[in-house]
């Protein structure tokens, strides 16, 4: 099976980089672009697409697109039809090649300087949906993310929102990533649990709640982390000796420390459970099979999210009375689990069948 790949070049993105068309232009050293990879290493088709220059793109006839397989060595200029457009697919390109991909502004005044991406052949291994923004793990362990930024969320940096996914700041090494309603958290490898975006509740777990754009290292892990959830406003992790640790919001008891406080940071083991395999998060509960599949929740239960018969909220964990659970997961007001046996059973909110089976 063949797959493409997809380059998202955000072309001439500064003054700098956007001559003023009064004469031909040098190219300028390139703005490192947003990038956008997915597919196999069975690459033969390269999509690519740009964002049309800040100034003067009103002038703009046509683009120049080019690709090398050499790092930039040799070009060759792609053939297409005069066009405005913002994408195009590259075809008839060798399957398993990196490829770099370079894209010029082109009007009767000059040229724009080159905006310039690679083609790796990588795709998503796991992704993640906030509240209107999304964040993936690609197979080179990096972290990409796109859409809403507001408080952060998307980790490069920037309050800008972006509809074509860019690089979360420093993260090279990680084994999961999850998302709240405006924050993320991605598992490294080690262990160790960095988070981004909103931490008006502390969610982001640093002993602060100030928002941060770029991803900070938790704080008072005892030991390494190997499963992640993140709710709405609280985030939580289970530890390789199958504890469970959460922070942030706490107004419905969802930290599972027997109390309503607000926690900034890890440091204190969730009460009554033990044996953790797996943690899921919603809005304001939290949830946690054992590693023998037994399933328990706790925390807010207006719509009978925790799964207990009724819909009275819980400071301390309560039992499903599933004790099979191979998987679970929790979003908003509901919970699911999946069974050994391979059924699934929902529960909670159920406004437009979320929790049907």
């Amino acid at each position: 099976m063949l797959f493409r790949s997809t380059i998202v070049v955000a072309l001439v993105l500064g003054l700098a980089q956007v001559p003023a068309f009064a004469a031909a232009a040098t190219p300028s050293a390139p703005f490192k672009p947003q990038l956008s990879v997915g597919g196999s290493t069975s690459l033969t088709d390269i999509v690519v697409t740009w964002l049309a220059p800040l100034r003067n793109g009103g002038s703009v006839t046509d683009y120049t697109i080019q690709y090398s397989s050499n790092t930039g060595t040799t070009w060759t200029t792609f053939t297409h039809p005069v066009s405005t457009a913002t994408t195009v697919t590259l075809t008839g390109l060798a399957a398993g090649n990196t490829y770099s991909v370079r894209v010029r502004a082109e009007s009767p005044a000059g040229a724009s300087a080159w905006a310039i991406a690679s083609s790796k052949a990588e795709r998503f291994e796991s992704v993640a949906g906030g509240q209107e923004f999304s964040c993936a793990v690609l197979v080179d362990a990096t972290v990409q993310c796109w859409g809403r930024n507001a408080s952060g969320q998307l980790g490069d940096g920037t309050l800008l929102t972006r509809a074509y996914v860019g690089y979360v700041s420093g993260i090279t090494s990680a084994q999961s990533v999850v998302a709240g309603f405006a924050h993320a958290c991605a598992l490294l490898t080690n262990g160790d649990v960095y988070c981004w975006g909103s931490n008006l509740s502390g969610q982001l777990g640093n002993a602060t709640t100030t928002d941060s754009s770029v991803p900070v290292k938790v704080l008072g892990l005892p030991t390494r982390a190997i499963a992640l959830a993140a709710g709405s406003a609280h985030t939580c992790a289970v530890t390789a000796d199958n504890k469970l640790y959460c922070w942030g919001a706490n107004g419905s008891g969802q930290l599972g420390l027997g109390d309503t406080v607000l926690r900034n940071q890890a440091g204190l083991a969730a009460v009554g459970v033990t044996g953790v395999g797996e943690v899921a998060a919603g809005a304001a509960h939290t949830c946690v099979a054992s590693t023998a599949g037994a399933v328990s929740c706790w925390g807010a239960n207006a719509v009978g999210q925790l799964g207990r018969g009724n819909t009275t909220s819980s400071l301390a964990p309560v039992a499903t009375g599933l004790t099979t659970a191979a998987h679970i997961s929790a979003r908003n007001n509901n919970t699911c689990a999946a069974l050994a046996s391979g059924s699934v059973q929902c529960w909670g909110e159920n406004k437009i069948g979320r929790a049907h089976v």
